[in-house]
């Protein structure tokens, strides 16, 4: 205990110099530059909101967009020639360009309820992703990415739509034509939604069955051989072997215009093939957010938060406020959200201070990706394990960690193959009043990750093995076994989610040392040694 507690000092003290040197050096270019960027996309998104009746931001393109603010292409021929994409681009060089125009509809004019109804249209969960990519090496899948050209044009649509035409197509008096749409196109409401029921129609149609674990994951399987398909808007990510691949592009092929390649950079995780591994992660991506920051000369360190630290309540700092903390915060999260599972709580405990950040809340979002620095190799790493079959679950929570509140956190980890394909680290709704209680609000949690993903599973590969869910605290596996009572829980329900899972046999409970318990990773800051130790068993190398 004294050398982890030393390990913590040494980083407090290396974190006093830095911050005032990088308070200097951001300062100038994230407010011209980052802040501009950010009021472009905000007045994107405004136009994009209806106001009237509740209509959701078309989700599809949301990760498109938000990558594309980071990841910028080379604006020179030397920038393209030494990027880490530069084989792509030197055949990108080689193409004919043509000039070429898109007609885009004023769907922001469209009112809901009389030009158009439902927009709904799905994405794969990243968990869905991962997923795929974790059982590839095993059952020595390769993996495809398909874009599919001008996508929305091949919607077909549900509603009358008149449009007025553009400028160069009016009559001879200058008044305006008004055209009837045939198809789906760009700008409208409902493109995404008429897309992904066009595609849906297709992939039916050739044999395939839609998930009833994610409605954007479809599975084929003939001769003996599966198709594994995962849908992302436009973009496609298949896995199968050569034979059936080949099939499968030429029946794109015969109705779409698609570009395909080897599977290495889908929705911004960069995939890296190895023999008998898969790995992933966000470099490229890493080292952009850290340029557009002015991190990237930054003085590293080893973890992303210090230990004892606690939600600021120092009154509202005008200097903080000059620091783009929101932007900052959106994107250090995606980046959490795509293959860092070791920026969980630390990225959940800045995101609390969005509204009003302090100086000390500034500081912490810089140590973030200070730690980014220090760690920018990182990546899950799926391995070919034979005797695979199991899903590793962990669930645990740090009893009353918000002093303010006095809410526990509850943190799930799922893993696969080797590395994680699942996570997530939140305040738990309600004041738990003992850990045992604490324990099984997260160990529900756990099951209900452990059953949509046995669902996910069973399409694909024979489970030979319940999920096992791992948990440290005694009490809480016996009262997911046993309908035991006791005084110091008779204030929650015994009949628990977890408890009737086990009871019907869908998942197990089995008690682990903290030292093992993966899932400590995401309840609390952690001192560098153990955090290490726990990122190799995620599979975080």
């Amino acid at each position: 205990m004294k050398n982890i507690e030393n390990e913590d000092q040494v980083e407090e003290e290396e974190d006093r110099p830095d911050e005032q040197k990088t308070d200097t050096e951001g300062k100038s270019e994230i407010n011209s530059e980052g802040s501009q960027k950010l009021r472009k996309v905000s007045r994107e998104e405004e136009t994009s909101q209806h106001t009237s009746g509740r209509v959701l931001r078309d989700r599809s393109m949301i990760v498109e967009e938000f990558v594309n603010q980071v990841i910028e292409d080379p604006a020179t021929f030397e920038d393209a020639w030494r990027s880490e994409n530069s084989a792509e681009w030197k055949k990108a060089m080689d193409r004919l360009f043509e000039r070429k125009s898109r007609l885009v509809a004023k769907g922001f004019s469209q009112r809901h309820g009389s030009d158009y109804s439902e927009t709904f249209s799905p994405v794969a969960k990243m968990g869905t992703i991962r997923s795929i990519l974790s059982i590839a090496p095993s059952e020595k899948m390769h993996l495809i990415q398909f874009d599919v050209s001008t996508a929305f044009l091949y919607g077909e649509l549900e509603e009358t739509v008149f449009m007025r035409q553009p400028q160069g197509y009016e009559y001879e008096d200058g008044s305006s034509k008004v055209c009837q749409l045939k198809k789906s196109l760009y700008g409208l409401k409902k493109a995404p939604r008429c897309w992904n029921k066009r595609l849906g129609v297709f992939l039916q149609r050739h044999g395939f069955k839609a998930s009833d674990a994610d409605p954007c994951l479809y599975i084929r399987e003939k001769g003996g051989q599966k198709l594994i398909l995962v849908i992302y808007a436009d973009g496609l990510l298949a896995a199968t072997d050569q034979r059936e691949m080949e099939i499968f592009i030429g029946e794109l092929k015969s109705e779409f215009k698609i570009i395909s390649k080897k599977a290495n950079y889908f929705l911004g995780l960069q995939i890296e093939h190895e023999e008998k591994l898969i790995k992933i992660h966000q470099k490229t991506y890493a080292k952009k957010i850290l340029e557009r920051f002015n991190f990237s000369e930054c003085k590293p360190v080893s973890t992303p938060m210090l230990k004892g630290t606690e939600i600021s309540t120092s009154e509202k700092d005008n200097q903080a406020q000059k620091f783009p903390y929101r932007q900052a915060v959106r994107a250090l999260m995606y980046l959490m959200l795509g293959t860092r599972p070791d920026l969980t709580y630390s990225v959940g405990f800045i995101s609390k201070t969005l509204e009003n950040p302090t100086r000390e809340d500034v500081i912490r979002v810089k140590r973030v990706f200070r730690y980014i620095a220090e760690t920018l190799d990182l990546g899950i790493v799926y391995r070919s394990i034979m005797d695979e079959g199991l899903l590793d679950v962990y669930s645990d929570a740090d009893f009353g960690g918000c002093t303010s509140t006095g809410l526990s956190t509850s943190a799930v980890i799922v893993r696969y193959s080797g590395g994680v394909i699942s996570w997530m680290s939140q305040r738990q709704p309600v004041v738990a009043t003992s850990t045992t209680e604490a324990e099984i609000i997260a160990a529900n949690e756990g099951a209900k990750e452990a059953i949509w993903l046995s669902r996910l599973f069973r399409g694909i590969i024979q489970f030979r093995i319940v999920p096992i869910i791992q948990v440290d605290n005694s009490a809480a596996v016996r009262l997911a076994q046993n309908p035991e009572f006791h005084r110091r829980t008779k204030q929650f329900s015994s009949n628990t989610f977890i408890k009737e899972k086990v009871t019907e046999g869908k998942l197990g409970v089995h008690q682990i040392s903290t030292e093992h318990q993966v899932a400590d990773i995401m309840t609390k800051p952690l001192p560098k040694t153990r955090l290490k130790i726990l990122c190799v068993k995620m599979g975080l190398m």
